[in-house]
């Protein structure tokens, strides 16, 4: 495995999801489990929608997707219905419909 550097030549301290980012391969990689850059990117900026991440065939690919899909993304992308308020107002229970 090449060793990340930057541009510059200097070693680089890399951590997370931009790890495999800075390495010169352009190896795309989150949590051990390869990705494509497209993907990669959607993954990282919660961009795709959960028909998107259920279509992926790579199980791995799916679960590491679905822990980068924000609560506000899953609840737009979905039929939600509130079904109680907590309270004291702050929490807040929804069904969502699985197809």
């Amino acid at each position: 495995m090449p060793r990340p550097t930057r541009e510059d030549g200097r070693p680089r301290s890399l951590n997370g999801h931009n790890l495999f980012r800075g390495l010169h391969c352009r190896h795309y990689s989150l949590h051990g489990a390869e990705f494509d850059k497209r993907l990669y990117f959607n993954v990282i900026r919660s961009e795709l929608l959960i028909q998107d991440i259920a279509a992926l065939a790579n199980a791995d690919q799916r679960s590491i997707a679905l822990a980068y899909l924000s609560f506000e993304r899953l609840f737009l992308d979905s039929d939600a219905d509130l079904i109680d308020v907590g309270i004291r107002g702050g929490t807040r229970l929804y069904r969502l419909r699985c197809e």
